[in-house]
């Protein structure tokens, strides 16, 4: 386009004039302005000096404004991605392209200060579309230009394989739990079914072959589970604090330590070990759930919840807990499919005299009461009679396993309680679950510290044969002050030690790897060098394993998944011999 008529009034004169003596010159973009035909465009200008530094005048280049953004338009790889250019005060390149509360909002995050190797991160919502207008913003400075580019997202879009995970993590988890808690069922009725020698060597043979079943559904499980924690991780420490994003973050984090604790049952069980038994408050634990449904549920469902009999303390498993009550709830919810109310509730029972619940007598004393109903369709009487039969299911071939409420069952007798069940077609349904109260003190977890020790740039080999752990653990090691070396083979990993013994202050490497186990190829690093440090990660474990690792001079064994402050600290109690 032609200039205006009278340049040297413009901004795009004045403000390269001003530039006048800075080192190495200085861009200025203008303002969009309307030429001497009457056309809208803009300006990048620089001033002109001679060789004394003295002004001689302005360099510009005069173009359309979308000529600057357009480039940036076409990068978008989504239909909810938007890229905008804004000067340095935050105003827009173009302020047509942006509503103007959306082009105020942006002007202010914008025009706080960046840095040039992170750039900003934020959540924006518009105020009138509440939730749903959330966007992910992410802004960085333009190089070499006096520009910033913002680059947004729909936030409920770009999250969407973080919410899939999560979910894939609670239902993977909860099948598998449900498959070894049938295989013991059938176990232990098989035992009671037949006597002698030969029956308990029966019982002895299918013992030992869940256990290797159960070993290998940890160990894949758990590289599941550490690529979500890892990763997770690494997202929620980049997400703005208090952010929608944040908090999903927090959920998919919440879930895949609540599958690692599934993980280790179902070990401890394989492994004749009984379940972990403390004292923990069950309000918190339904609190727990809660959390996650409320981020999950559909918008046609409404969770109301009371929990009037706060600090009530159980004594049991606090994670067979959690599984029972969300399998309470995960029902409530499927029996709703077009919407409706679901009812929690929590209060303190005293009972005088023996009561009659579903399938059992229930003895006098304290109970914590716990409540979930549905308005949904209801039950018949002859469906109420078979609901805790293992494998026993309403919803089709291709609609549950049957197992949810089995669970639930097992877990409210472990704990020497009861359920009562109340339901008719038409009227919804409600669980009671009774289980006694304690007045033993509640376990406190240890309070874990908030310094996360870091490297001082020593050299860690990393071994798995997983090749996304094996990117995942270099990312968190290079975070963490070290230098990573990965290799997805033993056999490769011991040729490279044995290539430079001493370029490596410490190995740390899975167990379960085709060719040669992690404690083996221990054993072949400290032939080689006796002094290196090795650290075993393993997701089945036991005392066999601890055993091999001791012989094979192993520092340390640990649990897989690791989360990055668990990661940190293993490390350097290993360094530290």
């Amino acid at each position: 386009p032609r200039p205006p008529a009278d340049m040297a009034q413009h901004d795009l004169f004045t403000q390269a004039r001003a530039a006048v003596g800075v080192a190495g010159g200085s861009l200025y973009v203008s303002a969009p302005f309307l030429t001497a035909r009457g056309e809208l465009a803009e300006s990048v200008s620089m001033p002109w000096q001679d060789a004394q530094g003295r002004f001689k005048g302005v360099i510009a280049l005069l173009t359309r404004p979308t000529f600057l953004e357009g480039g940036f338009e076409r990068m978008a790889s989504s239909s909810d991605m938007s890229l905008t250019l804004h000067r340095p005060d935050g105003s827009p390149l173009r302020p047509d392209a942006l509503t103007p509360a959306r082009a105020q909002a942006l002007q202010g995050v914008v025009r706080g200060p960046i840095d040039p190797a992170l750039g900003l991160t934020q959540e924006w919502c518009d105020a009138q579309q509440g939730e749903r207008g959330c966007r992910l913003l992410a802004v960085a400075p333009l190089r070499h230009y006096p520009l910033s580019v913002v680059v947004s997202r729909d936030a409920e879009q770009a999250l969407a394989n973080w919410t899939d995970t999560a979910w894939l993590v609670g239902v993977f988890t909860a099948s598998m739990l449900g498959v070894t808690l049938a295989l013991a069922l059938r176990v232990a009725a098989d035992q009671l079914r037949h006597e002698g020698l030969e029956a308990q060597l029966q019982r002895t043979r299918k013992l030992e072959a869940l256990g290797k079943l159960a070993g290998g559904v940890a160990h894949d499980f758990n590289n599941v589970l550490a690529a979500v924690i890892g990763y997770g991780e690494m997202a929620r420490r980049s997400a703005p604090e208090d952010s929608r994003q944040a908090q999903q973050l927090d959920q998919v984090l919440q879930a895949g330590q609540r599958g690692k604790l599934l993980v280790e049952r179902i070990l401890a069980f394989s492994r004749g070990q009984p379940r972990r038994t403390t004292v923990f408050r069950l309000d918190e634990v339904i609190d727990e759930v809660l959390a996650h449904l409320a981020g999950s549920k559909r918008a046609e469902v409404t969770i109301a919840a009371e929990l009037a009999a706060r600090g009530l303390a159980v004594k049991g498993d606090a994670t067979a807990v959690y599984e029972a009550v969300m399998n309470l709830c995960t029902n409530a919810l499927q029996a709703m499919p077009e919407g409706g109310v679901l009812s929690v509730e929590l209060t303190a029972s005293t009972l005088a005299q023996p009561r009659m619940l579903y399938d059992k007598t229930l003895p006098p004393g304290r109970y914590a009461r716990l409540m979930v109903g549905d308005t949904g369709a209801g039950m018949s009487p002859e469906v109420q009679a078979q609901l805790f039969e293992p494998f026993f299911t309403t919803k089709g071939a291709h609609g549950g396993t049957g197992l949810g409420l089995a669970v639930v069952h097992g877990v409210v007798n472990d704990m020497q309680g009861a359920i009562e069940v109340r339901s008719a077609p038409g009227q919804g349904t409600r669980f009671a679950v009774y289980l006694p109260v304690t007045d033993e003190a509640v376990e406190m977890a240890a309070a874990a510290s908030d310094a996360v020790p870091m490297g001082q740039g020593e050299t860690v080999l990393v071994v798995d044969d997983e090749p996304t752990l094996v990117e995942m653990t270099e990312e968190l090691l290079a975070e963490l002050g070290y230098e990573p070396f990965g290799k997805t083979s033993s056999a490769e990993a011991l040729a490279a030690f044995q290539a430079d013994p001493a370029r490596f202050d410490l190995v740390l490497t899975d167990e379960i790897m085709p060719g040669m186990t992690g404690t083996a190829l221990a054993a072949a690093l400290r032939a080689c060098r006796p002094d290196v440090p090795v650290v075993l990660a393993s997701g089945f474990g036991g005392p066999q394993l601890e055993a091999r690792a001791l012989q094979a001079g192993v520092a340390e064994v640990v649990a897989k998944p690791l989360t990055r402050a668990e990661l940190a600290r293993v490390l350097r109690r290993a360094l530290q011999g």
